[in-house]
């Protein structure tokens, strides 16, 4: 009975730790510098100071603004495991288009959230309200 009772413990206590991303962290306003500049490592070299904020909502809604860039994207979202995927309309030729993408979520905290972009890097977003 005792040993049953450590492994459900370890079992628990493992489980937490690598607990998939909630929704309810995601929920807020997210902000990321624009652009980031990697030297030829493959780490951080340095940030623009263009910011881009995202905003998500508890209804699978997202607002998403760059500075200096006119306009705002909206769209859709939702966790697909560690995947953030989302979706928004554009135009394209004279017609809409629907775009999809996802990002894998390294890390979520209550401030942070780590991102890996398609070009092989990661994003840093902090959680701004």
């Amino acid at each position: 009975m005792i040993r049953a009772a450590a492994m459900l413990v370890s079992c628990v206590a493992f489980a937490s730790c690598n607990a998939l991303p909630t929704e309810q962290r995601l929920i807020g306003t997210w902000r990321v510098p624009v652009h980031i500049y990697y030297n030829e490592f493959g780490k951080v070299k340095g940030y623009s100071q263009q910011m881009a904020e995202t905003t998500v909502r508890p209804d699978h809604t997202y607002t998403a603004i760059h500075q200096g860039v006119p306009g705002a994207v909206t769209g859709r979202w939702r966790l697909s495991g560690r995947w953030l995927v989302y979706e928004f309309t554009t135009r394209a030729k004279g017609r809409r288009i629907v775009e999809r993408h996802r990002n894998m979520i390294i890390r979520l905290s209550d401030r942070k959230l780590v991102i890996a972009n398609r070009d092989g890097g990661d994003s840093e977003w902090t959680k701004v309200r």
